[in-house]
């Protein structure tokens, strides 16, 4: 029977994202049939760590800890190590206990150490898969600037929280880990994981950018505040049921957000036109955005970058490259040299 490990530091409730990528590990390593009979089904187990992080991190946790111990002793039966946590496509320091980020839960160098007491020395390679969001993104985060399917140069690839996470790690403990370059997402019942598109990161990004901008939320604001004036309005009209609806003040507020909707250059006429228009405008740019993610959806076998340490020699490889887009063939060694 093998053993897999997942470290839970993605959902501090141990539901959404960290439940699919528990079960899609159990449905992709599961035996059947003769294979089962002889070797046993394999286990996979979660641990919910974000206590023994925490504590890690204040100085306080103790090797006597029974979480640690605990960890420890998965972690050095397993086959395999799933360590999961989330992260953001411009943020390289950090990661993160929620897929929007907000207060960060670790640095790489601190999540590094806390993987150094979880991993006890041993002369076998432990194989770490950093299940991360944008983990092997670089600081230069754009694909159209760099497009992490081709040629990564090495002042770009040390910048990535995985490069740094692993630096850390790999002097200390033999490791083989993998990281993805996009957001990752695991297939509940196959373990099929599927990772962003480099055009599709360009419009999350841009889409991120453009709803934190000053004017959302007002535009937002106005927008609803119409809308409730209008429905105050058909309350004060006290209509019958059978009332037609070309006589109902939130059906004219209907038709007047789809006139503006359906023909960007409609100019307005006075102040509620004005406030439709706008709210119509920022709804086509967001839409925009959306469009052009969902005309690039996630791939499978892509964006996973391999990072190993022999002889004093780190290399990183792109795994599966994207030779078809104009992305590098599968197994490009992006770099292999002395530590960065």
């Amino acid at each position: 029977m093998s053993s897999y490990v997942v470290i839970n530091l993605a959902d501090r409730d141990g539901f959404g994202a960290i439940s699919s990528l528990r079960q899609g590990i159990t449905n992709k390593r599961k035996r059947t049939g003769l294979s089962r009979k002889l070797y046993g089904q394999h286990a996979v187990q979660q641990i919910d760590a974000f206590d023994l992080l925490e504590a890690d991190r204040a100085g306080t946790l103790q090797r006597t800890d029974p979480g640690l111990i605990a960890l420890r002793a998965a972690c050095l039966a397993a086959k395999k190590i799933y360590l999961a946590t989330h992260g953001t496509p411009t943020d390289v320091d950090h990661c993160f206990a929620k897929a929007t980020g907000g207060a960060p839960l670790a640095t790489a160098r601190e999540l590094a150490r806390f993987m150094m007491l979880a991993l006890p020395a041993q002369t076998a390679t432990y194989n770490l898969a950093l299940v991360m969001c944008y983990g092997a993104r670089t600081s230069n985060f754009r694909s159209t600037n760099q497009n992490h399917q081709q040629v990564i140069g090495a002042n770009d690839l040390r910048t990535s929280f995985a490069y740094k996470f692993f630096r850390e790690l790999c002097v200390a403990r033999k490791v083989r880990m993998t990281a993805r370059t996009g957001a990752v997402a695991f297939d509940g019942a196959t373990g099929q994981s599927m990772v962003e598109d480099e055009v599709a990161i360009d419009a999350r990004i841009d889409k991120e950018a453009f709803l934190r901008q000053g004017h959302i939320v007002p535009t937002t604001q106005s927008w609803q505040q119409a809308q409730r004036q209008r429905a105050q309005n058909e309350q004060a009209l006290n209509l019958p049921n059978n009332a037609p609806l070309n006589a109902r003040p939130l059906h004219q507020f209907g038709q007047l957000n789809d006139a503006f909707k359906n023909n960007p250059g409609r100019a307005p006429t006075n102040d509620e036109e004005r406030t439709v228009k706008d709210y119509q405008d920022m709804m086509r740019t967001k839409q925009g955005y959306i469009d052009t993610m969902q005309a690039n959806p996630d791939r499978q076998k892509y964006g996973k970058i391999v990072y190993e340490y022999v002889a004093g020699q780190i290399s990183v490889t792109n795994k599966y490259g994207d030779p078809t887009n104009g992305g590098v063939q599968p197994q490009t060694v992006l770099y292999q040299g002395p530590l960065i």
